[in-house]
């Protein structure tokens, strides 16, 4: 047995950068291979002839209560994420007629293994010499313990974990110190620049994604499905039967806020489920929203944009988005 190459995200994530560019060019790297590493789940999806919903041996305890669980998150989730459910659940059929693959269990920085920097001695600026590899390019995911057969799509809840990570925050007038330095996950200013980077790079390999619009929207749909899946139940010494709560698991409620609504402002979160909030955007439900695809930003759902719409006010884009896009052009396709 061969051990996986590189070192956790997590450890990579605390090396420092040689400058701000590297920044970019690192995260720009692991989206665009993350995508092609998903492709490759395309590539070997199951044959068509195979009837996965009866054929016990492609069958996992996932895979065969789709509907149940959510039919479990859309009667116990907090009432915003309801419409959200309800919109999958109204397009499960379709989802589940997708290409099946072997899709991870556990897509988190922890398990995702990436090319470590150079020595701090080495004169190369990007490239480590020692191996060729861009720091911070994916090099594999360990612990396959929970991967069974699914439906293509929902596989790409773990974009998210690429676009930003875990910080913590500090609030002197919390009234506790137990609810000081609470963790929250945060979307990185550049996240909208690598969400298209990663979708550029799913139609390159994935050649149907761009001609099919329909496919398109129900691989967004089946997206939305791991979402729910990953983070709408909570994992109780090995049980995933219970529906999160909030004030009991406020790091999975708060991650369902980010990756459904693009905010965890209460008030935010409502004005979007309303469609009061944003005619489109990328940090939100998908590209499309209700549309299914039909166009990026038609959806009047649940869009919103992050980056460039929090709070409901256009916010200045980040100026190493621009410094992305001409490094991201720098990597080797």
């Amino acid at each position: 047995m061969s051990l996986t190459p590189g070192i956790p995200l997590t450890t990579f994530r605390r090396i420092p950068p040689r400058s701000a560019g590297e920044v970019h060019l690192r995260r720009a790297n692991l989206v665009r291979d993350f995508a092609r590493f998903l492709a490759v789940g395309w590539e070997n999806r199951l044959p068509a002839g195979v009837d996965v919903l009866s054929d016990l041996p492609f069958r996992g305890k996932l895979g065969a209560s789709l509907r149940q669980r959510l039919e479990k998150m859309r009667d116990e989730l907090p009432a915003r994420f309801k419409p959200v459910v309800v919109d999958v659940l109204r397009s499960l059929p379709e989802i589940e007629a997708l290409p099946w693959v072997l899709t991870h269990g556990d897509v988190v920085s922890d398990n995702i293994m990436v090319e470590p920097p150079p020595p701090s001695s080495s004169s190369e600026s990007y490239r480590n010499r020692s191996t060729g590899n861009w720091p911070g390019s994916l090099r594999g995911l360990i612990d396959w313990a929970e991967s069974e057969y699914l439906p293509f799509g929902i596989c790409l809840y773990g974009v998210e974990e690429l676009l930003g990570q875990t910080i913590r925050t500090w609030n002197s007038r919390t009234p506790s110190k137990e609810e000081e330095g609470k963790s929250r996950f945060a979307y990185y200013p550049s996240a909208g620049d690598l969400r298209r980077l990663f979708w550029h790079e799913m139609e390159v390999a994935v050649p149907p994604l761009a001609m099919d619009k329909e496919l398109r929207g129900f691989v967004e749909q089946a997206r939305l499905l791991g979402i729910l899946l990953w983070h709408g139940f909570a994992f109780d010494d090995g049980a995933i039967d219970r529906v999160v709560e909030e004030g009991r698991d406020e790091a999975e409620v708060q991650r369902l806020d980010m990756f459904l609504f693009g905010t965890d402002e209460r008030g935010m979160t409502e004005r979007v489920v309303r469609g009061e909030e944003g005619q489109g955007g990328e940090m939100g439900v998908g590209e499309g929203g209700k549309g299914k695809g039909k166009g990026k930003g038609k959806g009047k759902g649940h869009d919103v944009s992050v980056n460039e719409k929090g709070k409901g006010k256009e916010r200045e884009v980040s100026k190493g988005q621009k410094f992305l896009r001409r490094m991201s052009s720098m990597i080797s396709l």
